[in-house]
């Protein structure tokens, strides 16, 4: 078993503070294929940044870099995305569950 962990979405702190901050997403290769455990925001939140996006902005420095979603990462380990047999979700926020649309294939996990 092989696990990739990458960041998924960059948000750092705004100045004076120098805190660096991102989402975590795990990509765990399985004999039953790729296993992603949380998303990031997806490529629609990219294009057409919703609300909460927009609130991260100005809370945050967001680098609003669509390589930085799990489908374009998945790509960049050398996988397709199509790979992605399962999607487990830690919670139901955002930037945790955005990319679901990127996975359509996928069973995702989660608790209720």
């Amino acid at each position: 078993m092989t696990i990739h962990i990458f960041n998924g979405f960059t948000c750092d702190a705004r100045p004076p503070s120098k805190l660096k901050t991102g989402e975590v997403c795990t990509l765990v290769e399985t004999e039953q294929g790729l296993v992603l455990i949380d998303t990031g925001p997806g490529l629609e939140d990219y294009a057409r940044p919703h609300w909460m996006m927009r609130l991260f902005q100005v809370v945050t420095r967001v680098k609003m870099d669509p390589q930085e979603a799990a489908v374009n990462r998945v790509r960049q380990l050398g996988f397709k995305p199509e790979d992605v047999r399962h999607i487990v979700l830690t919670h139901m926020h955002f930037d945790h569950c955005g990319g679901l649309p990127d996975f359509p294939w996928a069973k995702v996990h989660v608790h209720r």
